[in-house]
């Protein structure tokens, strides 16, 4: 769901309108909420949003998509802060986990952008969702807070790294072999591993993998994202 966007649940439409603003209440309540304790990094997003909106109706704060927006990014920052930014939401990954819950095959959530509200199909799914977030295999293992670095190393490692760190051009092989994955995988799986992978290296704050991953992301966004095939490409991803 775009910036400025609002679903009329109605007739599945989409209307161009301003948020409401924000009540004062509602941010000094937000401003209060704290990260989950427990590892909650292996989870998808819907499930953590979800779970936020349980939160959100806990303490009274309206549900809409900017108060959305920034409650789950305060509960789990290292899904939701914008890559390469740290302290800052990723409005759209929000947005458009947000227009998962709406979506009409789904039906978790009715209402606009400027007031949700869950429905009993999505008060079932927010039950499954406190489940998944507070198992007791949510907190963090040996295993589990050793995984980003065991990532880190292996992308420092890999062939297409030292390629990079030489000034070497990057081919979609080379992003792919990076990615972990094969030349028959398809385009979701590349954006789920390359979601994965941003998410670990900002969890262990090594900066020069973060400035890779994101050249990978300026230089191949059509094959990671799926707005075109790209042919033949060789984009030349320097290092500063």
């Amino acid at each position: 769901m775009g910036a400025n966007q609002e679903k009329n649940t109605s007739n599945g439409e989409f209307q161009d309108v301003p948020y409401d603003s924000q009540t004062a209440e509602d941010k000094e309540k937000i401003t209060q909420l704290t990260e989950y304790e427990g590892y909650y990094e292996a989870l998808s997003l819907d499930p953590l949003m979800l779970y936020t909106f349980g939160e959100m109706e806990k303490r009274g704060i309206r549900i809409s998509t900017p108060n959305a927006t920034v409650a789950v990014w305060k509960i789990f920052p290292k899904k939701f802060t914008l890559f390469g930014w740290s302290g800052v939401p990723d409005g759209a990954r929000a947005a458009n986990t947000i227009w998962h819950l709406v979506d009409k095959k789904k039906k978790w959530v009715t209402g606009t952008a400027n007031e949700m509200t869950l429905t009993e199909r999505g008060r079932k799914k927010l039950e499954d969702s406190m489940l998944m977030v507070n198992q007791p295999g949510g907190r963090k293992s040996y295993s589990q807070t050793r995984r980003p670095e065991k990532l880190i190393r292996a992308i420092k490692n890999s062939a297409p790294y030292k390629k990079y760190e030489a000034g070497k051009d990057l081919t979609e092989f080379d992003l792919r072999k990076v990615l972990q994955c094969t030349l028959d995988s398809p385009q979701p799986v590349l954006k789920e591993n390359y979601d994965s992978m941003c998410v670990h290296a900002e969890a262990a704050d090594a900066q020069d993998v973060i400035h890779f991953l994101l050249q990978i992301k300026k230089n191949f966004k059509e094959v990671i994202y799926g707005k075109s095939k790209v042919k033949n490409s060789k984009p030349k991803v320097k290092n500063p």
